[in-house]
């Protein structure tokens, strides 16, 4: 899921960056049509100087929001590797004893076990409360 959001990411930074440039041209030309960047009269430099500014404030805002971004899967990355040292030291915690008694360790019950402590406790019952058998 991941990848598949980066990659959304991407696309559509590349589509926001290609619309920027567009916004850019199209921007230099309107300053080119009326006289050039120097030339233009103030009311249409601070139209021009406006529209420059938003220009690289969302480039900024971009960048910003990529740094940020980054540093989060940074984060992310920091906490799953916690996580694991952190459950692994539980986990050792938990069944360290194993190691100085290794006797004591038991599998899983055999089937056979099992079956034969069950006919044990149903005579047994039935010897202690011969009134409900």
């Amino acid at each position: 899921m991941a990848d598949f959001q980066r990659h959304n990411y991407l696309e559509s930074r590349e589509a926001m960056l290609h619309h920027l440039a567009w916004m850019h041209r199209m921007n230099e030309e309107y300053a080119e049509k009326n006289g050039g960047k120097a030339s233009l009269p103030p009311d249409l430099a601070k139209r021009y100087n406006a529209s420059l500014a938003r220009i690289v404030s969302i480039t900024q805002f971009s960048d910003s929001a990529e740094a940020y971004i980054a540093e989060l899967e940074n984060w992310i990355e920091e906490l799953i590797r916690q996580n694991r040292s952190l459950s692994l030291a539980v986990r050792e915690q938990e069944r360290g004893w194993e190691k100085h008694f290794p006797r004591l360790v038991r599998g899983p019950e055999p089937e056979s076990h099992k079956e034969h402590r069950r006919r044990v406790l149903i005579t047994e019952s039935q010897l202690s409360m011969p009134q409900l058998y």
